[in-house]
């Protein structure tokens, strides 16, 4: 075997063949041996992947100062990392030995090293207490080669597991799911501090005064109100995991634990919120179908033609729908293809004008994956409510035969209406608010 030396006993480098093999340390740390255990450098540096989720805060003064905390025991091993208000937990897979059991600290900045080394790397970490709260580790990547740094007190940063272990289930769904619903229900959330999205059986809500998105689902479970902190965090989260994702709720804190044991956590604090009542589909006057495609098109060309400042006049009209906008010097109109759909259309003869912002009729559009777009609109004597509904199945993902609805909803203001014929569906529309008491047995209604 050919070894090739450096200036520093542990940065040697060696062939091929002596890579995966490891050998004691040659100049250890003087001290109290705290921990020692071998893993897989692959394993080791998937797990830091996921712990980084929630970047460490600062120990000291110095920027890019925080640590990941390693706890390693007979049982196994895991990470942490502890912010200010977020925690995560992400449990150590490739463990091959624990000679010592231990806990230590890793500074965030070492950590690039261990990403660089071949997956099926062995590498052992040791790490001593030289008294007065001084602590070195040392990672060894085989045949003498490896690095030594000092580290942080561990008592300086707190392992989450025994808050993730008392933790009580509240609300369960599905990671695919998930993603979807933050993805299509975030932009629904309130600018106000107690604004939450909000999870019930069966369904996920968000909504303003002036907007709403209902995301129904067969694979949600439970009730839980998450505010818009963490949302960004969680999405993240969701995307790298798989299965079903449980929502447990431990004192002050409420983390989110996938089928294999990770987590991550935030801080919570319970709020009273105003229950969001649907109102049935029957007092729906006017349903009309346009391509989705062509309706996001006109939209976002009207975006930038008219005047900055003012709403677009919406049309619906038994062909489809009419885009008006006003111009610097007259206005603009363009019609957007009519679509076909198995929901039949209803108020046929009636005709409908509303007043809505670019942003709210965007937020109604943009994120629908249906081909066709169902456009729904209740009225009462002075406004009316624009509702948009799409259907989605989810297949795979440990999702499969989930189906969800997805409806969306923005106050409008009501321009003009005409109505020559579906009398009735008006006049029992003007006769009631737009929200009303929730009935399941509206859920299903066209």
């Amino acid at each position: 075997m050919s070894e090739v030396t450096s200036p520093t006993p542990w940065l040697t480098t060696a062939t091929e063949d002596a890579r995966d093999t490891v050998a004691e340390p040659s100049a250890p740390a003087r001290g109290r041996v705290v921990a020692r255990f071998s893993a897989v450098a692959g394993a080791f540096a998937r797990a830091v992947d996921r712990a980084l989720l929630v970047r460490p805060r600062d120990l000291t003064h110095c920027a890019n100062s925080g640590a990941l905390l390693v706890v390693a025991t007979q049982k196994g091993a895991h990470l942490c990392s502890r912010a200010q208000r977020y925690a995560s937990y992400v449990p150590l897979d490739g463990l091959i030995e624990i000679a010592v059991e231990g806990v230590f600290t890793v500074p965030t900045r070492h950590l690039s090293c261990i990403a660089k080394l071949s997956p099926n790397t062995r590498i052992m970490f040791e790490t001593h207490d030289q008294g007065d709260r001084k602590f070195v580790y040392r990672c060894d990547f085989g045949c003498r080669s490896g690095v030594e740094h000092t580290t942080f007190d561990p008592a300086l940063v707190t392992s989450c597991e025994r808050d993730l272990s008392a933790g009580t289930e509240v609300a369960s769904i599905s990671a695919p799911v998930l993603r979807d619903a933050l993805d299509t229900v975030g932009p629904f959330i309130g600018a106000g501090g107690d604004d939450r999205l909000v999870i019930e059986p069966g369904r996920i809500v968000a909504g303003s005064p002036t907007c709403a998105c209902v995301f129904r689902s067969n694979g949600v479970s439970g009730n839980l109100s998450i505010p818009v902190g963490p949302l960004r965090l969680l999405r993240e989260f969701a995307t790298q995991g798989q299965g079903i994702i449980s929502m447990r709720a431990s004192g002050n804190l409420m983390f989110a634990v996938t089928d294999c044991g990770e987590g991550i956590g935030w801080s919570a604090h319970e709020v009273s919120l105003p229950s969001f009542r649907e109102y049935p589909a029957a007092r729906d006057a006017i349903i009309v179908h346009a391509e989705t495609a062509d309706l996001r098109w006109t939209l976002g060309f009207m975006r930038r033609e008219a005047s900055p400042g003012t709403d677009l006049a919406l049309a619906l009209v038994p062909e489809g729908v009419i885009v008006r906008a006003t111009l610097w010097g007259g206005s603009l109109e363009m019609r957007v293809r009519p679509g076909t759909s198995p929901t039949r259309p209803r108020g046929s003869g009636a005709t409908a004008s509303v007043r809505v912002t670019p942003e709210a009729l965007a937020r109604l559009v943009d994120r629908v994956r249906a081909p066709v777009v169902e456009l729904r609109l209740a009225t009462t004597s002075s406004s009316a409510v624009l509702r948009v509904r799409e259907r989605r199945p989810y297949r795979g993902g440990g999702s499969t035969g989930v189906a969800c609805t997805i409806t969306r909803y923005a106050v409008v203001a009501l321009a003009a209406r005409s109505v020559e014929h579906g009398a009735a569906s008006t006049d029992a529309a003007r006769r009631a608010p737009p929200t009303t008491t929730r009935d399941p047995k509206d859920d299903n209604a066209q």
